[in-house]
């Protein structure tokens, strides 16, 4: 299957590149903090790659065989990484059929490389384009964008669709700024973007109770700020909401309790010399593995990137099968996904980095150690994640999002995207 992409002359590559676990911002629901909060997660070390090494790991014969790249990552942005305009470019340059997305929140690099970044995009026949995550207006972004200003994040915009460049913007809907949709749209056309993708925002369920609730936003210094909202008119999930709860950081990871025991101030000492799970998606649902051995897996690394076949390289150089597994693997999750991916499936850890081991023998590997356990029982080697991620069945349906649930609602953007460019 993987190992198919350097044997098959049809075949190509998606890559997906965390250039960095740098950023800027201190989004609340994000895996590189602790939850709710602007402490770093424990097991997120800061890294960024280099042009000459990108060089290195991926020459330009080997560049013909990448049909698209994601630019994104799971714990950093992009745009935090030094060389990020000169490896968009080598990519670029190397192969000018590859369609790249930069993914980013706009608020940092200098004026100079976006307009460079702009320019680029502006020659490229639509091949490269940058994807701004701006969640509000100037008053409601930096609710969830936190530390992001809004004066630099506009400007970087304007610098780069002034001079060319092919922008999206990608909008999380939240009980904040689901107000603003149509003020979303009117900025979006005044800052030279061509198209908004609302999306229903992640991180609000509690599984073992079914229901959504709130979440304790607390300040660098550990002090509880205010709550953080799923949007009432597009949750993310169709878990009942109820006001009453809300998810805190807790000795054993993300607990839900009721508002009125909310702490008003958390020890970050405490947090960084526990160094445990902080984020435990799947942590009520384990009881489920059985079920999920009798559903067949439909790979997305194999079927939502037009055809192309993902990879997912980190900021160290390890090669994953895709996003969802590297996350699980990355942020050190010390349930049962976290421990089998870690000590069990890929492991050692140096048979899966491109500075230890070839990228052939990594895909290879990936044949032998996930898709051809897809097949056997969890207790023979089959993928935990790949069963909860991929799994086509019925049993879990209630327990994830209903993806033709902002459709039904009929939620409208002014342009509709062109199909052609659509990755």
């Amino acid at each position: 299957m993987w190992s198919e992409l350097l044997k098959n002359p049809n075949k190509k590559f998606h890559l997906h590149i965390e250039l960095t676990t740098k950023c800027n911002s201190a989004c609340p629901l994000c895996p590189r903090f602790v939850f709710g909060t602007t402490e770093l997660n424990p097991a997120i070390s800061l890294k960024e790659l280099h042009l000459e090494e990108m060089k290195s790991w991926f020459p330009p014969e080997l560049c013909k065989k990448v049909g698209s790249i994601n630019f994104c990552g799971n714990f950093g942005d992009p745009a935090s990484c030094k060389d990020m305009y000169p490896i968009v470019e080598y990519f670029h340059k190397s192969n000018t059929n590859t369609e790249i997305e930069v993914r980013t929140n706009g608020g940092m690099q200098s004026v100079d490389v976006w307009k460079k970044l702009g320019k680029l995009s502006k020659n490229s026949n639509k091949k490269i384009k940058v994807i701004f995550s701006v969640d509000g207006t100037e008053e409601t972004n930096d609710l969830y964008r936190r530390n992001v200003s809004w004066d630099i994040l506009t400007r970087n915009i304007k610098a780069y669709t002034q001079s060319g460049g092919w922008a999206w913007q990608e909008f999380l809907i939240f009980n904040h700024n689901q107000h603003e949709i149509k003020d979303a749209q009117k900025l979006a056309e005044s800052l030279g973007i061509e198209y908004v993708n609302f999306k229903q925002a992640f991180g609000f369920e509690d599984y073992g109770l079914r229901k959504t609730r709130a979440v304790a936003i607390y300040d660098k210094n550990g002090h509880f700020e205010y709550y953080l909202r799923p949007s009432k008119n597009y949750n993310s999930s169709d878990l009942e909401y109820d006001n009453k709860l809300a998810g805190v950081i807790s000795g054993n990871g993300v607990a839900t309790i009721e508002k009125k025991d909310v702490p008003f101030y958390l020890n970050y000492d405490w947090m960084n010399n526990s160094c445990g799970v902080f984020f435990e998606p799947y942590k009520n649902i384990h009881g489920e593995y059985n079920e999920l051995e009798k559903t067949d897996i439909s790979c997305m690394a194999h079927t939502v990137h037009r055809g192309n076949i993902e990879i997912y390289l980190n900021s160290n150089g390890d090669i994953r099968p895709c996003c969802h597994i590297g996350v699980d693997m990355d942020r050190h999750s010390g349930d049962a996904v976290g421990h089998q991916l870690n000590n069990q499936i890929l492991s050692p850890p140096q048979d899966f980095n491109i500075r230890t081991n070839t990228l052939k023998n990594i895909l290879e590997l990936f044949d032998e150690r996930i898709y051809s356990t897809w097949d056997k029982t969890h207790e023979e080697g089959r993928c935990y994640k790949c069963s909860l991620q991929c799994g086509r069945r019925d049993v879990m349906e209630e327990l994830y999002l209903d993806r033709k649930k902002l459709k039904k609602q009929k939620l409208i953007v002014k342009k509709k995207p062109p199909k052609k460019r659509a990755i």
